[in-house]
């Protein structure tokens, strides 16, 4: 059977996998780099490379300060594209360095796609807000911020991508990080400035959510997704943008679709498998594309941590951990799933 390895990177246990692959069967398997919501999702999106050097907020003297640098810009047909993930938090700053790289990306196109990652500075998007708005005075009201940021990117297109679908609040929300009484006192600190930009967004909105209320506008601004990034979801939803699946959206930029079409198996390659990998982010999309042109998919992972129940109700057809001796593991895979 020709087989497609997919992967977010071509990692060592990745090229381990692929070497024993073409080794034991009699056709070498064909290899889709997808990318993730880091950095390595920036680097399988197609186009040019702009480096920007980034600075953070302006300090009591009114000068600004250097956030090591430069970052990129990948500029392509379907807009800007931005990672969190290559660039270092500054101190204190909150999310502020990732609102200037969004006006970065938004000098060179009407849609910039930003790459939520990790959770580095689970602020709730407040330093973002505040690097878009340029106001670098924590003592501005909220809702003047917010005013001042949608303005200011009005008529750009925001997506946040991310495979994170925690909400802002709540017992999985940004605060859920931190844990015991920082947790409880960051909990309150957010739901105060959530509500405080849903009150300024639901003033500003004249469209999708006009007359819908406060309460419902934070409901929509909070829901699954917003607490992406730290909550840099929350703050993309409180520009007028939206957030959607880093898996999905980089699969159709590398094709991944039509690439399982044309093998007979699709072999995903991840680090490891639970049940939230099983669910979210590159493991479901790419169950989703194989069962639409009947092609079955096994995962392969250094620790698999889900049964055959869950497995097949995920529409996985297998899964086998690779443990210390992946190519060993491999090769037999590699038997089961390839006819001689």
């Amino acid at each position: 059977m020709d087989a497609l390895v997919i992967a977010a990177a071509r990692t060592p246990l990745v090229a381990a996998v692929l070497d024993t692959w073409a080794r034991s069967a009699p056709q070498p398997p064909d290899l889709v780099e997808v990318g993730d919501a880091g950095a390595t999702g920036l680097a399988v999106v197609p186009g040019e490379r702009i480096p920007v050097v980034l600075t953070g907020p302006a300090d009591a003297a009114g000068g600004a300060r250097a956030v090591g640098g430069p970052a990129t810009v990948v500029r392509s047909a379907a807009g800007a594209w931005v990672a969190t993930a290559e660039i270092d938090p500054l101190p204190g700053a909150g999310s502020w360095d990732v609102g200037e790289l969004v006006l970065a990306a938004a000098d060179h196109a009407d849609t910039v796609f930003l790459l939520a990652g990790d959770a580095e500075v689970p602020d709730g998007g407040e330093g973002l807000l505040r690097s878009v708005a340029g106001s670098s005075d924590p003592a501005e009201p909220t809702p003047d911020t917010v005013r001042r940021a949608r303005a200011r990117l009005a008529g750009t297109t925001l997506v946040c991508l991310s495979d994170d679908d925690l909400p802002l609040l709540g017992l999985n929300g940004v605060s859920a990080l931190r844990g015991g009484d920082a947790g409880q006192e960051r909990e309150a600190a957010l739901s105060a400035y959530a509500y405080d930009v849903a009150r300024a967004v639901e003033a500003d909105r004249p469209g999708l959510m006009a007359g819908a209320g406060e309460r419902e506008t934070f409901r929509v601004l909070t829901a699954a997704g917003a607490g992406a990034g730290g909550g840099l979801g929350f703050a993309v939803r409180a520009l007028g943008g939206r957030v959607e699946s880093a898996a999905a959206v980089l699969g159709d930029v590398v094709g991944l679709g039509s690439a399982i079409e044309r093998h007979d198996v699709a072999v995903l390659v991840v680090e490891r498998l639970d049940g939230s990998g099983l669910h979210t982010g590159v493991v479901p999309d790419t169950v989703s594309r194989a069962a639409d042109v009947g092609v079955p998919v096994v995962v392969l992972a250094t620790d698999v941590r889900v049964g055959r129940r869950e497995l097949s109700a995920a529409g996985v057809a297998a899964a086998y951990p690779l443990g210390a001796d992946p190519a060993s593991a491999t090769a037999r895979v590699v038997r089961t799933w390839t006819r001689r």
